[in-house]
């Protein structure tokens, strides 16, 4: 093969292969979700668990990922709480996982940092990951499935339902429905 023909062969074949590893990115995000809305418009409840990792989004610390969020719970950090929902407790707030399958993402136009707060993954018992959430410190910025996307209330008010009192009042006021009273 001549010297000209690899010069233009090689950056060829490395653009085919970073587009075929970020295309897959995509497409799982993608499958991810539509299992996810398919479990919840055929009310398969029994086969969909939800977990919750949460701590004080208003909490000062270092940036924090998703995996020191999860690793760190509950050894190191005893403020991070987890939570698990098995789909018998899911299935009163179909209204509410409804809205959440059927929500508009927009793409977020910025690039943030994550700085993991409250993380939440709808899982399918039997294949895993369907759905997951990441919020961050930094007020609308929220990643589903991989995505930054555009903050909508629904992604907070659905985990609302089962988390104690004190949680939901720091995410209330977190999201501003919530003011501070003297």
């Amino acid at each position: 093969m001549s010297f000209k023909r690899c010069k233009f062969f090689i950056p060829f074949i490395l653009l085919l292969t970073i587009g075929a590893i970020l295309g897959g990115c995509e497409i799982r995000s993608r499958n991810t979700f539509a299992d996810f809305a398919r479990l919840i418009e055929n009310g398969d409840y029994e086969n969909l668990r939800l977990t919750i990792y949460f701590t004080d989004p208003h909490q000062f610390s270092r940036l924090w990922s998703v995996d020191f969020l999860v690793d760190l719970y509950p050894d190191s950090y005893p403020f991070i709480r987890k939570f698990v929902i098995d789909g018998d407790h899911l299935v009163e707030y179909s209204d509410l996982l409804n809205q959440l399958s059927n929500v508009a993402m927009i793409p977020s136009e910025r690039a943030n940092r994550i700085n993991a707060r409250i993380y939440y993954i709808f899982e399918n018992i039997r294949t895993g990951r369907v759905f997951e959430v990441v919020i961050s410190s930094w007020h609308n910025t929220l990643h589903v499935n991989g995505i930054e996307v555009e903050s909508n209330y629904i992604f907070y008010d659905v985990i609302l339902p089962f988390l104690p009192e004190d949680a939901v009042e720091l995410i209330e006021l977190f999201i501003g429905r919530r003011v501070i009273e003297d």
